[in-house]
């Protein structure tokens, strides 16, 4: 454990309370993923239920597959409009970047005028690698521009190993204040609720530690190894007994 520092979520404060785990030391600890799960009706029976607290956030598919992109398109769209940047320059740019031995194989895919265009947010872009590919073409005091590098600092802290009680208050300080400044560089952009889950990161740290320990990304890629195991030996009697053991003959092998 480590004194002031976030690492583990043995750290947070649900860890250190529960009943169990803060009396037993060498109780086992299970982290369960469940997918496709929908969140009842706020209106309906479970009105008082709070839906943001009853589920542990996934910024996989928070922040990388909803509130980077969606930021990221709007910021295109202002730089091509005001003709600061053109759609050549940005599919050149992407093209010809010289990316890194952990990049080259996960290329961005370029982005056209059809897809900032369009109504779909899920951009395959490498939002890290932006600025470095267009900077030189965007004014150092952008608004626009310093909004996504906001934004980018905020991806910083939320996937950090590790990090402290102080860090924990600033990055709500920094969440709000980019949430605000998005509001007003783009008036006719929504707020959507991918982005206000972001609101309750910083609680959610406190309590549960780093959120990149308890992202999807690890899950899902274990997950697609079943899919494809399944969609191969084609036997549907008993799906998880036939799955467990061809995974248990493999971890042998």
């Amino acid at each position: 454990m480590n004194d002031g520092l976030l690492a583990d979520c043995c750290d947070g404060s649900t860890y250190k309370k529960h009943p169990l785990y803060s009396n037993d030391k060498t109780a086992l600890q299970l982290q369960l993923y469940y997918d496709d799960l929908e969140i009842c009706n706020p209106l309906g029976s479970r009105a008082k239920k709070h839906k943001i607290e009853g589920l542990v956030p996934d910024v996989m598919h928070d922040v990388l597959e909803g509130c980077l992109p969606y930021v990221m398109k709007e910021m295109l769209n202002v730089f091509t409009n005001k003709k600061i940047i053109t759609i050549p320059i940005l599919e050149n740019a992407i093209l010809k970047f010289s990316y890194g031995i952990n990049d080259v194989l996960n290329k961005p895919s370029v982005i056209s005028a059809t897809i900032l265009k369009s109504k779909d947010h899920g951009l395959k872009q490498t939002g890290r690698l932006l600025p470095l590919m267009i900077g030189h073409h965007i004014p150092q005091d952008n608004e626009h521009s310093l909004n996504f590098l906001a934004l980018l600092q905020v991806i910083d802290y939320l996937f950090a190993p590790a990090i402290s009680h102080e860090c924990v208050d600033h990055l709500r300080v920094l969440i709000r204040n980019h949430h605000y400044t998005f509001t007003t560089l783009y008036p006719d952009c929504n707020i959507i609720p991918k982005m206000h889950y972001m609101v309750h990161y910083p609680d959610w740290i406190v309590k549960c530690g780093p959120l990149v320990n308890l992202w999807c990304m690890r899950f899902e890629a274990k997950h697609n190894y079943f899919k494809d195991l399944a969609h191969r030996i084609k036997c549907f009697k008993n799906v998880l007994k036939t799955l467990s053991e061809h995974h248990q003959q493999c971890a042998i092998i």
